[in-house]
């Protein structure tokens, strides 16, 4: 295939002449008056693993071929793909609309809106068969064609559902899988090249009981709920559960059940936060090893959800490495983090080393917490460890603090003393990160280089707005009349009963006001240092952060500060 003669022209120019394929915009191409080949050279055959690989990368395929990576086609660069991958995803409703379909026949939907179609009406089954004929007939390159649910888990109740459900098939992705086999069995003689691809993700993620996949028909498993920082294979041992309790961490049971009634398996994994694209995820550490388990389980192709916007969170290195291991997950650890350092070097120069340290602490750093796609890090066990059954437990007050501060409150720079009470056990991420950040900055030699450190370091900067609002808000509220009610308990005679009741009260909601002022105003600055570096989203369902108030700007505040 043209891919396979791409690969050995960009295996040859790195592995023998070392060109570096970093990113579309970053290269590594050395000058050379002579090449030399050794006459005892070996033959290189490499045969990949995984015959589909994919991240959400470029959207470039003639970049995306250079990193090994075959799901990305565009019509527009010919040779560039040799599998495409068509109507894919949620899709069953480009095939089967509710806006053209629900007035007149509503019974073949589960409800209104965004829902799911009902897969036992042989009248959807005849349309979404006739709809995915013509689609393949007009795009006659696919390979890959997705039969997929939409992204909810309101699955048809109907009788005939139920029935099939309840007397015949014990859970839905039966059901749903009864469905796809009826359209590929249709299909197949017309489109033998074809592989229909149909989801266990969510209430489908169970393995079927009764009826097994078409030979004609791939299982796209997601392992949705997975605990992130820890290897897929060791989640239940481990006793992992992600600190907001949404993870089911048995997609190692699950996904060994469904190798072994098909040997035509895509696992969709996952390596970023959808709740904040811009906070570190501590996962370098376990991507190859969930890259060998799925290898180990005959897993044919692997889909890498990672940011699928622009991102702080060293996006063009989980690209870059995530190419690697696609390709060849069976490298061994020394060879995983040497691609690491090699391309850390190459993107931001001669103070990689610092960035290598950030890595390797924050990995650690965060090396006993479990946590999945949608996690926030200013919950008490991501970052910073606080405790609030330990706020002031001693009633004990700033040495500095007098009657007269109290008095004269409004000229108290309050903020200063927000954690005053509370147990912040650990702060290293911020002083040690900044530290390194700084330390690559200055070794720089390029503006370019400076600018990719500068975007990198906003994840600190991301971090510490959570942060903030955790002090500030969640337990902060009521932090100066904690203190001020420790310094009158102390001393008892110097304020009358009821200037200790109007200043109580006084003094928080001053130091409120100024708290969320100082937190208003960081924000501000973080989003437009993101906005300058091409960041426009925060969360996946975060909106256009240039449109958001800096108030509900970072993360939890999104949720709590409405």
């Amino acid at each position: 295939e043209q891919r396979g003669t791409l690969y050995s022209v960009y295996e040859f120019l790195e592995a023998y002449l070392g060109c570096r394929f970093y990113t579309e915009a970053v290269e590594k191409i050395p000058t050379m008056d002579t090449i030399l080949l050794s006459e005892d050279t070996p033959e290189d055959k490499q045969i990949p693993v995984f015959f589909f690989r994919e991240t959400y990368g470029t959207g470039i395929a003639s970049f995306d071929s250079k990193l090994r990576l075959n799901g990305t086609v565009n019509p527009a660069e010919p040779n560039y793909g040799d599998r495409i991958y068509g109507s894919r995803n949620h899709n069953l409703f480009n095939l089967i609309n509710p806006s053209v379909y629900y007035d007149e026949h509503p019974e073949y939907f589960s409800g209104p809106g965004y829902t799911q179609p009902c897969l036992t009406n042989p009248d959807v089954l005849k349309i979404v068969t006739d709809n995915a004929r013509k689609y393949l007939q007009d795009n006659p390159k696919v390979k890959l064609m997705s039969l997929c649910q939409e992204d909810n888990s309101q699955f048809c109740r109907c009788d005939e559902c139920n029935r099939v459900l309840a007397e015949e098939e014990g859970v839905l992705s039966g059901v749903l899988l009864r469905f796809v086999n009826a359209i590929a069995t249709e299909l197949k003689d017309e489109f033998p090249d074809v592989l229909f691809t149909t989801f266990a993700y969510s209430v489908t993620n169970d393995c079927t009981k009764k009826t097994k996949p078409a030979d004609n028909v791939m299982i796209i498993y997601s392992d949705i709920g997975a605990c992130m920082s820890h290897p897929i294979r060791d989640n239940v041992t481990n006793g992992c559960m992600p600190y907001n309790g949404w993870g089911y961490p048995k997609d190692a049971e699950i996904l060994a059940q469904w190798a072994s009634v098909t040997d035509k398996i895509i696992v969709w994994d996952y390596t970023t936060n959808f709740d904040n694209y811009d906070a570190y995820v501590a996962n370098f550490t376990v991507m190859l090893d969930n890259l060998k388990f799925f290898a180990e389980n005959g897993v044919d192709g692997v889909f890498e959800q990672s940011c699928v916007v622009e991102t702080v969170d060293f996006p063009e290195l989980r690209r870059y490495i995530m190419g690697k291991i696609l390709w060849d997950p069976n490298m061994t650890e020394e060879e995983y983090w040497a691609h690491i350092d090699d391309f850390l070097e190459g993107f931001y120069g001669p103070g990689w080393e610092n960035i290598r340290a950030y890595i390797d602490f924050t990995e650690a750093y965060m090396d006993d917490i479990c946590f999945c796609l949608y996690e926030d890090p200013s919950s008490e066990t991501m970052f910073f460890p606080i405790n609030p059954t330990k706020m002031n437990p001693d009633e004990t007050y700033p040495s500095e603090l007098t009657a007269d501060m109290l008095r004269n409150y409004t000229e108290v720079d309050w903020t200063k003393y927000y954690t005053w009470y509370t147990d912040i056990d650990d702060l290293s991420y911020f002083e040690k990160g900044t530290e390194w950040f700084n330390a690559a900055l200055e070794a720089a030699e390029t503006d370019e280089q400076r600018n990719r450190i500068e975007k990198a370091a906003l994840q600190i900067d991301y971090v510490e707005s959570s942060y903030r609002y955790l002090v500030t808000n969640r337990y902060g509220k009521s932090s100066a009349s904690k203190i001020v009610d420790a310094y009158m308990k102390a001393n008892p005679g110097e304020f009358t009963e009821a200037e200790k009741s109007s200043l109580k009260s006084e003094i928080n909601k001053f130091a409120r006001s100024q708290a969320e002022g100082a937190y208003v105003e960081f924000n501000k600055a973080l989003r437009d240092k993101l906005i300058a570096h091409g960041i426009t989203m925060i969360r996946e369902s975060g909106g256009d952060i240039s449109n958001v108030d800096a108030l509900n700007f970072a993360n939890v505040p999104c949720k709590w500060l409405k």
